[in-house]
């Protein structure tokens, strides 16, 4: 781990992308078949930290500069035939839309029965039940929005914690190199051994 928040702290990544791409990289073993990238293109650094070898990777995003397969607005509904394809990956993009539940339909539709369904969303506040809190994609609004697009076997992982919360907050302060991995170090070390307990 050390050695990639170095080198991707160096390449201009902020310490939530790196924390996400590493726990992609160790839960997301490898993906085969077609995989679709909802709102992705170009060369995100999350495929790097995912054996995805044996696929053909395509995309579908608005934006044209990152040369997606199908250029379309995702929230709209996906110009993809049903059961098309055996994974898809929505990093970082469902906070974005006007209506994730539609986005979240269109990604069931478009999966092969058994398909794979990877979705990471930013969260940056603590769940706050009262009963229940589904605005912010906490780990219940998450849920609640894949079951109702047909999703069954569901795992949610947090990725990170109050501290690297608060120093993704800082990050565009863009402190020195040495400062910046020694801020990021100190959020980690908290985040595992001593805030973990007040969640």
């Amino acid at each position: 781990m050390l050695k990639d928040l170095l080198i991707e702290t160096w390449r201009g990544k902020s310490l939530a992308r790196i924390l996400m791409n590493i726990a992609l990289g160790e839960r997301v073993v490898s993906l085969k078949g077609r995989i679709l990238d909802i709102g992705g293109g170009g060369n995100p650094s999350y495929l790097r930290y995912m054996d995805v070898s044996d696929a053909t990777v395509d995309s579908v995003n608005i934006e044209a500069p990152r040369n997606p397969t199908y250029f379309h607005d995702l929230n709209e509904p996906f110009p993809i035939a049903d059961a098309t394809y055996d994974s898809a990956l929505c990093i970082n993009v469902i906070y974005c839309l006007r209506d994730p539940d539609l986005m979240t339909r269109e990604a069931f539709r478009i999966l092969r029965s058994g398909g794979n369904y990877v979705l990471v969303s930013p969260y940056v506040f603590n769940d706050n039940p009262e009963p229940e809190d589904y605005v912010r994609f906490t780990r219940m609004g998450l849920e609640r929005l894949l079951r109702q697009a047909g999703f069954q076997d569901i795992q949610i992982k947090a990725i990170g914690g109050r501290a690297s919360a608060a120093e993704s907050l800082l990050d565009p302060i863009r402190l020195f190199y040495p400062i910046r991995i020694a801020c990021r170090l100190w959020a980690i070390f908290l985040d595992r051994y001593i805030l973990k307990t007040l969640d």
